[in-house]
């Protein structure tokens, strides 16, 4: 099954061969993301994967996505979805400008489980595609009221969790790190691989936490 209907919308996956570079993954980005009717989209190098979020209703087949990118030059499949992968609708109130929106983006998206977040100033609302074995609508909406905006749950659902028995926690001893923008690179690459639930770096204590689902990856990968 390459798609997967959450919330009211679709959420399709796609494996992108041939992207080398960030400027691969903003184009692919920005031409899928000004299709109509598409909600959001991620696109991650490092697993050559891209999710894609479609409005409810949406005359959108993962076919036509898959052909979008195949258009620019890149080599797209459609995918299985992920266990434990879906969407959160969430209506947010008090935005005024892009810098809420790029705050919200900001902090929602640093939120463990969290794998990709589009905010919408126009439709006032966040469309969250998330790992149901590491977060819920519920913390996701907490995090938005505790930056002092309104926010209420439309709708949520998605495919079923990992087993607990298949996720497995590693701590790691981390050496070098100087600042947070060395946090935010270890999290940022060691969470686009594949089978990483989550992963928190902790700067004071030079170690990363990481939960991972041991039916697709090991603790040593994850370390290396």
């Amino acid at each position: 099954m390459a798609a997967a209907a959450s919330a009211g919308m679709q959420l399709v996956v796609l494996h992108v061969e041939g992207m080398t570079c960030n400027s691969c993954v903003k184009s692919i980005q920005q031409t899928v993301g000004d299709i109509p009717d598409v909600a959001s989209i991620k696109v991650v190098l490092e697993s050559k994967t891209a999710y894609v979020v479609t409005e409810a209703g949406a005359n959108l087949s993962p076919e036509s996505l898959r052909d979008a990118v195949d258009d620019m030059g890149f080599e797209a499949a459609t995918a299985t979805t992920p266990r434990g992968l879906a969407v959160a609708v969430v209506e947010i109130e008090g935005m005024t400008c892009n810098s809420c929106v790029q705050s919200i983006e900001q902090m929602v998206g640093d939120h463990p489980g969290v794998v990709s977040i589009k905010v919408s100033l126009d439709k006032e609302r966040a469309v969250v595609v998330y790992q149901t074995a590491q977060t819920s609508p519920a913390s996701l909406v907490e995090v938005i009221d505790d930056m002092g905006f309104g926010a209420k749950l439309v709708a949520s659902a998605g495919s079923t969790a990992a087993p607990i028995g298949q996720q497995s926690t590693v701590v790691i001893d981390v050496e070098g790190m100087t600042c947070n923008s060395c946090v935010q690179s270890i999290q940022q690459t060691v969470g686009d691989r594949p089978g990483v639930v989550s992963i928190k770096v902790s700067l004071a204590d030079n170690q990363a936490t990481a939960v991972y689902d041991s039916s697709v990856t090991s603790a040593e990968q994850v370390c290396d």
